[in-house]
């Protein structure tokens, strides 16, 4: 129940669906995108919808990373985007609670993470053991060009449903996959709410989350029998409705459980009686910004992906500004105007060790005069730019005034 019940992404949703019912011998008929399961910083199921329409699980012998790419990057949706990681990665205090949802349980916050075909051999080949669990999921093309999502939380007595479409084109790829790609994880500012016309859709949904948790009933003989689901949706460029994942799951109280086996669960009861969704979230990862295009002609870049030499903080790509290696040693409070003195005490200035890891203190002193190691220029960011560049003391500039005079310098 634990693996299955509570707020976040549910991976054990998938095993459930997979599971053929042993008295009717049938397997549900649902579409679900190539769906891995990562846990303990690896793949260990993967899932994905067959030909005639039921979920199947692949061998653990394709639980490779090549292989992965290999499928993934077949029929690869032309925005660039191929797929995304969706992952509940921290719990919060009650003292952390955010943006005022209901304390008394960990906060789960669920970011998606989009990947292009870099970000996806990152994804595979670069991950850490301990990263947090998770789906990777590939993506679907979406119907119109333009990305959307429906949420549903259903109820044996109604199904509230929602939409969102972003407001860009995916196709163009112009703008940040960011920008293009998200709906209800990202800021209201880049999609919009649009009304689920017509009774064919909304048929189709309640019929999905209606089959959903009669095969979850039927495949544990009543044990997991769901009161509430919040299931996301996606309709593709042929109209078909996918189940993408659920963000939270509540469970009828097991028949037949004795009044001190409740008692000693209070937590459990207390999950079962909250809202859908009361502790958690749809959000992106941390390195992407908060921003938006104002132009076509300059798009907005809102990952922060490339590191800064001097500090190791992530930026934007663009955002790196150029500095001299003279600009470097001029800047060094205190330092430059004892570089002599450093270099005889076996020390090489930090920022010029960091931005030139491979260099030898004895080599310092000979570089000092070299009118083309003075002249290189290294990308640092903004910040990091604004504390080499700002104005020294006189009398912290005496050990370079003997170097040449290389005009002005790029900074």
């Amino acid at each position: 129940r634990a693996d299955l019940e509570g707020d976040g992404v549910s991976t054990r949703l998938y095993d459930l669906l997979w599971h053929r019912d042993k008295l009717s011998e049938s397997s549900l008929a649902l579409r679900v995108p190539d769906t891995i399961v990562f846990k303990y910083g690896g793949p260990t199921h993967w899932y994905f919808t067959s030909v005639d329409g039921t979920i199947k699980r692949k061998t653990r012998g394709k639980l490779n990373s090549e292989h992965i790419k290999k499928e993934f990057l077949r029929h690869a949706s032309p925005s660039g985007i191929i797929a995304s990681f969706i992952s509940t990665p921290r719990e919060l205090d009650d003292e952390d609670d955010c943006d005022g949802h209901l304390s008394g349980a960990a906060f789960r916050r669920t970011t998606v993470q989009y990947l292009d075909a870099d970000g996806l051999h990152s994804f595979l080949w670069d991950r850490r053991r301990d990263s947090s669990d998770g789906i990777l999921q590939r993506f679907i093309e979406p119907k119109d060009d333009c990305n959307n999502m429906l949420r549903a939380m259903w109820s044996p007595k109604v199904c509230l449903m929602e939409r969102r479409i972003n407001h860009l084109r995916l196709s163009d790829t112009r703008y940040d996959m960011y920008e293009r790609a998200v709906t209800f994880e990202g800021p209201d500012f880049h999609s919009r709410m649009a009304p689920v016309r017509g009774t064919t859709l909304a048929t189709q949904v309640q019929d999905a989350a209606a089959s959903v948790v009669a095969h979850v009933s039927a495949v544990t003989n009543d044990r997991l029998r769901p009161s509430r689901l919040a299931l996301n949706f996606k309709v593709d460029h042929r109209g078909r409705l996918w189940l993408l994942f659920a963000s939270s799951v509540r469970l009828y109280a097991e028949l037949g459980k004795s009044p001190k086996k409740a008692i000693s669960e209070p937590l459990t009861e207390w999950i079962r009686k909250t809202p859908l969704e009361a502790n958690t979230w749809l959000g992106v990862p941390d390195h992407v910004r908060r921003a938006s295009s104002t132009s076509s002609l300059r798009p907005a870049r809102l990952q922060k992906n490339i590191p800064c030499p001097a500090c190791d903080e992530k930026v934007e790509a663009g955002s790196l500004c150029e500095v001299s290696n003279k600009v470097i040693l001029h800047s060094e409070p205190k330092r430059s105007s004892r570089l002599q003195a450093s270099c005889a005490q076996d020390r090489v200035p930090e920022l010029l060790r960091k931005v030139h890891p491979n260099i030898e203190v004895t080599e310092l002193e000979g570089l000092l005069c070299d009118a083309s190691f003075l002249g290189l220029t290294v990308s640092i960011c903004e910040t990091c730019f604004l504390q080499i560049s700002s104005p020294q003391p006189t009398a912290q500039l005496r050990a370079v005034a003997s170097a040449p005079d290389l005009g002005a310098m790029p900074l």
